[in-house]
């Protein structure tokens, strides 16, 4: 298989003006384009911004479903550029006036091929979101991959549960404050060095009165190492080739995902 080349984008996100952040994030998906990426990564919410101010009504008015105006850019430009696109944004239905945090993946034929809404819902967004049920697992050229959101990746089952369905890589979209860096810092590594996977977290960087997203996205190898990160509060963009048939070799090494005793965990994890 081919490796991917993945472009992790850390756009300074502007709470509300999605026209603002959907034109900066086009110019980034160009200057992936540039660099040869083939899957191009932006952060959680990226088009609306992650602030308080914002849920509730305006939020609702800001989100689209997946014909709207943000899907269809992006879609056109996977199209154009034969290359794959996580899409972070929120999403409403309309006939029942739902909203989801949603992550689409979109392919080289600009289609949307899975829609993941954000099962673990952090602290306020359980007031706003509706959770989703289903993970977001699929096959590309390049091997299995899974997508899961931010608070998503506290939970350990949620990545080993990936990682057992033949994900190799995971693709984290965060919108993760400052105050709680140091649990990015160690949660992140944790899932893969726990479960044998690269992880490509693309934080927000954003910076209001209410909001404060340091930005400072990673790459993880399967050890748990960092190989590729930017900086905290700047913009940037990080494209990078990794090797997924390296996952077989680390889990020959250390075979976690083997070892299980999963006969001896019932009633501990019902």
């Amino acid at each position: 298989m081919k490796n991917p080349i993945l472009a992790l984008v850390q756009l300074k996100c502007i709470p509300g003006d999605v026209d603002v952040n959907n034109k900066n994030a086009a110019l980034y998906f160009e200057r992936a384009i540039e660099k040869g990426a083939n899957i191009i990564c932006f952060p959680e919410m990226f088009n609306t911004g992650f602030d308080a101010k914002l849920m509730g009504h305006p939020l609702f008015d800001l989100a689209e479903d997946i014909n709207g105006k943000t899907i269809s850019i992006f879609k056109k430009l996977c199209k154009e550029n034969n290359v794959y696109a996580v899409i972070p944004i929120v999403t409403k239905d309309n006939k029942t006036n739902k909203l989801y945090n949603t992550a689409f993946v979109i392919d080289k034929r600009g289609d949307v091929i899975q829609t993941y809404n954000k099962i673990h819902l952090w602290d306020k967004e359980k007031d706003y979101f509706t959770p989703g049920d289903k993970y977001c697992i699929f096959d590309t050229e390049y091997g299995r991959i899974a997508v899961m959101i931010c608070y998503d990746i506290d939970f350990p089952e949620a990545t080993r549960k990936c990682a057992l369905a033949g994900a190799k890589l995971l693709i984290l979209p965060t919108a993760w404050d400052y105050r709680h860096k140091d649990i990015f810092n160690i949660f992140i590594p944790s899932r893969a060095l726990e479960n044998l996977i690269f992880i490509a977290a693309i934080n927000q960087y954003s910076r209001t009165s209410n909001v404060q997203k340091f930005g400072n996205s990673r790459l993880i190898n399967p050890r748990g190492t960092i190989i590729a990160q930017l900086p905290i509060e700047e913009e940037g963009i990080i494209v990078q080739e990794i090797d997924l048939n390296q996952v077989d070799e680390y889990r020959k090494d250390f075979p976690y995902l083997e070892d299980r005793r999963p006969d001896t965990y019932k009633g501990i994890l019902d």
